[in-house]
């Protein structure tokens, strides 16, 4: 299929329920390539994002002042992020699902963690990409639309 067919198809079908049908050619561009569709980082961009940004020692940081009495003292946390550091290093591991999101689950729950540093973890291999990247017709324009809606 062409990239006008597949914009034709969204915007005809509308399978997310936009409303593509009473916008403009200029609305319905917009909120194509709106970033709002969750889209998966590599494990690369994940380790750019901990290590270049500086984010890693913020998480350590945030995750030592999150820790309250029980399990986990403030030496688990830190052992814990370097846990978590290292399985996201070896490619295989996505931070929301499977075992490193059940043992977030669990240190909030119990206390030991605090609620929003354990949703950034979970997020951190979560992205948001626009509709147009993810049905793969890329960044769209108003005359794109019109062109599509002629066929």
């Amino acid at each position: 299929m062409s990239r006008y067919t597949d914009l034709n198809t969204e915007l005809v079908t509308d399978p997310l329920g936009r409303g593509y049908a009473g916008m403009t050619d200029a609305q319905a561009a917009a909120d194509i390539n709106t970033l709002y569709r969750p889209a998966e980082v590599p494990v690369s961009g994940l380790e750019a994002d901990i290590r270049l940004a500086g984010k890693w020692t913020g998480y350590r940081e945030k995750a030592d002042l999150q820790t309250v009495a029980g399990t986990y003292d403030n030496q688990s946390m830190r052992e814990f992020m370097d846990m978590f550091y290292s399985s996201i290093n070896q490619g295989s591991t996505r931070t929301s699902e499977g075992y490193i999101s059940d043992l977030v689950d669990a240190m909030v729950a119990e206390g030991s963690m605090g609620a929003a540093v354990g949703a950034s973890l979970k997020a951190y291999d979560n992205d948001q990409q626009s509709r147009g990247s993810e049905i793969g017709v890329g960044n769209v324009t108003e005359g794109d639309i019109a062109y599509a809606r002629t066929l």
